[in-house]
């Protein structure tokens, strides 16, 4: 009984460790842990909007002016009833005078401004087609000098290769007579053509002599080579120093062009003016200025004339590296004569007995065919060189091409940008022409009339007021008639339409959509502002709440709306190799993937051609 006990507690502590065990065992995650969202498939209107805001002002007809002008008199009052034609108010005719001779130097001022603009546009392309030009010019010329020096090593060693196979083959020949001869006298046939065969090559040999004076052409290459370099580094610090001296003498000419304008500007001014003052100061400063700097026009005239000096260097040294190039060819040609004047003379000395001479011409073979496969190796790596050249160039200009592409973009976006200042500039000149031709014929009758017959709906201003450009002063018209006006931007602009529907969501009826259409739309930028905006004024539906002028509302500019149509929000829809797909949930708890086709979206839901039906729930993970 007593060894039982051991045995028992054993097993006990078996089953303990087990149950430990199973209860840490990390449990698989099952279908149902997975959390799934639920999207429903159903009928619903789709609208794609331009969104922006607007404030409720009241409609009648306006009377302004184009100018800024001071308001010198009143002559109606609110509630008044007048008829066309009757005077409004009186505008002060100094003012208006004063108001005519700063228009006339902001029309000076705009017409240089313009005058500038213009100017920079054509610098920019004339130095976006001289990089790019000069980029690519050296870059073929590298590629064509790389490829004149291989072309050039090939027909050379082409050459040779060739020179090496008549050598094998006369070599071939004479070991065959050699063979064949009966012995190896000094009167055999064989020796007087060696003979005559050494005066040949000691002939062409003196004649390279007399016309090559050096064979030192390759350390003479090298230092034109490092001549050239240098010249051209001076070359560029020139062209540097060029465009350096050119915009010294740019900013000299902008100082004088100043102190033209600030002169003109003293001499119409009187005397008793504050900004005289404070004119003539600058005036004397320009003045100091434009004394302390240096005439640089004959400096500019010295680095242009350096510049073409340089230029004209770098060709020489072209001239003179080919021309040693050539020379050096005839040294290697030289060379390889004395090399065989040498081979024929050892064949002459070791033809006195038959064995050495057959042995010394196998000898010669062997050595020629092994000068051959060198040479043939060398013309084939010279041949995978020009390969890997016209690769490496196709590359280039594969690139270069690409990066012209992107720089044309660049230089079109830049161009552009001049493009709508040019615009700009052309139409802040028109402007204040208009404002100049509007102020001088308010000065023959300086009087604001009425346009319609009507009741007098608003006075916006008091005399001695200053009344800004294009402000309202008096408003004739029905009380009620009111309008949204909001300010759309250059790059929406082109979707608002005359006539477009609109929806609006005032900020004090947030829950109630007002349904309007645009009644106009400008086609003049606002002025004063930092962006490019235009003004668009639209017409509310009749409405059963009340509208107040000045009231804010969130505006819908409708672009495309699509009603009654299946629909699914874009969260539920995946794509996969070009193809929409969903997760729908079953009827039975199971789910199934389908492939489903989309038309027309918002961003956020999308309308179903196929794959669905009304009711169909989506699920997605997590």
């Amino acid at each position: 009984m007593k060894k039982k006990k051991p045995i028992i507690a054993g097993a006990i502590m078996l089953i303990i460790v087990a149950i430990i065990v199973a209860t840490l065992k990390p449990k698989t995650e099952s279908e149902d842990d997975v959390i799934w969202r639920e999207y429903m498939v159903t009928y619903n209107d789709i609208t794609a909007s331009l969104d922006g805001g607007g404030t409720l002002e009241s409609t009648g007809t306006q009377h302004s002016l184009d100018v800024a002008l001071k308001l010198e008199q009143l002559t109606v009052e609110v509630g008044q009833y007048v008829k066309k034609g009757e005077v409004l108010a009186h505008y002060a005719k100094v003012d208006l005078e004063s108001q005519i001779e700063k228009l006339n130097l902001s029309l000076n001022s705009a017409h240089r401004t313009l005058e500038d603009v213009n100017n920079n546009k054509i610098k920019t392309q004339l130095q976006n087609n001289m990089s790019s030009d000069e980029a690519f010019q050296n870059s073929k010329r590298q590629y064509e000098t790389k490829k004149k020096e291989i072309n050039k090593a090939i027909v050379g060693l082409e050459k040779t290769i060739n020179h090496l196979l008549e050598n094998i083959d006369s070599l071939k020949q004479k070991l065959r007579q050699a063979e064949v001869s009966e012995d190896g006298s000094t009167d055999s046939i064989e020796l007087k053509k060696l003979k005559e065969e050494l005066v040949k090559l000691k002939k062409e040999l003196s004649s390279i002599e007399d016309s090559t004076t050096s064979n030192n052409y390759d350390s003479q290459i090298f230092s034109l080579e490092q001549q050239r370099s240098n010249i051209r580094t001076q070359l560029k610090d020139v062209k540097k120093q060029i465009s350096t001296v050119s915009d010294y003498i740019n900013s000299v000419s902008n100082l004088k062009a100043e102190l033209a304008s600030v002169q003109k500007q003293i001499a119409m001014l009187e005397g008793d003016d504050p900004q005289l003052l404070e004119l003539i100061g600058r005036e004397a400063e320009l003045k100091s200025e434009i004394a302390s700097t240096k005439d640089e026009s004959g400096k500019l005239t010295e680095l242009i004339s350096q510049k073409k000096s340089l230029e004209q260097q770098i060709d020489d040294l072209d001239s003179q590296i080919d021309s040693l190039e050539d020379t050096a060819s005839d040294a290697k040609e030289m060379k390889k004569l004395q090399t065989k004047i040498s081979n024929v003379q050892d064949k002459i000395s070791a033809f006195s007995s038959k064995e050495e001479k057959i042995a010394s011409l196998n000898e010669q073979i062997k050595q020629a065919n092994e000068d051959l496969n060198d040479v043939t190796l060398d013309r084939d790596n010279q041949k995978e060189a020009l390969d890997d050249l016209e690769h490496t160039r196709g590359e280039q200009v594969n690139q270069e091409n690409s990066n012209q592409s992107a720089q044309n973009k660049i230089d079109g976006l830049m161009l552009a940008g001049l493009d709508n200042a040019i615009e700009n500039a052309k139409v802040e000149v028109g402007k204040i022409q208009s404002d100049i031709e509007e102020a001088k014929a308010i000065l023959k009758n300086p009087v604001l009339m009425a346009k319609v017959d009507g009741v007098i709906t608003a006075v916006n201003f008091s005399e001695g007021d200053e009344v800004p450009t294009g402000k309202s002063v008096v408003t004739i018209g029905e009380d009620g008639e009111k309008s949204v006006v909001t300010q759309i931007s250059q790059e929406d602009i082109s979707t608002v339409e005359v006539g477009q529907i609109v929806e609006m969501y005032f900020l004090a009826f947030s829950d109630v959509a007002l349904k309007g259409k645009v009644l106009s739309k400008s086609y003049v930028p606002t002025s004063g502002s930092d962006s490019v905006i235009y003004k668009v004024t639209i017409v509310p539906d009749e409405a059963d709440v009340e509208l107040l002028e000045g009231m804010t509302c969130n505006v819908k500019f409708i672009l495309k709306r699509v009603e009654h149509v299946l629909t699914l929000s874009n969260k539920a829809i995946s794509l996969q190799d070009g193809r929409q797909y969903v997760t729908v949930l079953l009827s039975d708890g199971s789910h199934e993937q389908r492939e489903i086709i989309t038309g027309f979206s918002d961003g956020r839901v999308s309308e179903v051609k196929s794959g669905l039906s009304d009711g169909d729930i989506v699920v997605v993970k997590g």
